[in-house]
């Protein structure tokens, strides 16, 4: 995976968005911190790809946890949820959540992707990220108006 990640990385680069690729323990993360998305383009959208440990022959799937607010009142939490629980029975790829210990909103998908070469994974996991982007961009106001 770690040549999957690598060609996300240069992908990603190419576009002028910054990435790192870490060890989680065992496993490899990829970061990737796009600068000019949010409202303020604050950087607070952080995403991160790991793998996720299935048995299967014909598919590698992978976890694409995205931080899309920090520092949420807790206070809003109840109106928030009921907010991004409608705005998830819109959503075509994974779903929106808070993590209340962290007071954050992220969204969530474990892409599927067909087991082939690296090159073909990583073009078909890079073309999943940014359509989640694309969401979370067009989501971006309904999140924020939720958040006051």
């Amino acid at each position: 995976m770690d040549k999957v990640y690598q060609i996300i990385s240069e992908k990603m680069n190419n576009e002028g968005v910054e990435t790192q690729i870490a060890n989680s323990g065992e496993d490899l993360t990829l970061r990737i911190m796009p600068q000019n998305m949010g409202p303020d383009d604050d950087g607070v959208i952080i995403t991160e790809v790991c793998r996720v440990p299935v048995e299967d022959d014909e598919y590698g799937y992978f976890q694409v946890y995205t931080t899309v607010a920090k520092d949420v009142a807790e206070d809003v939490y109840p109106r928030a949820m009921l907010k991004l629980n409608e705005m998830n029975l819109c959503m075509l790829l994974g779903f929106y959540g808070i993590l209340g210990d962290y007071g954050m909103v992220y969204h969530k998908h474990v892409a599927k992707v067909k087991t082939g070469s690296d090159e073909q994974m990583a073009n078909e996991l890079f073309d999943t990220i940014c359509d989640i982007y694309g969401s979370i961009e067009n989501d971006y106001v309904d999140i924020f108006l939720a958040l006051k």
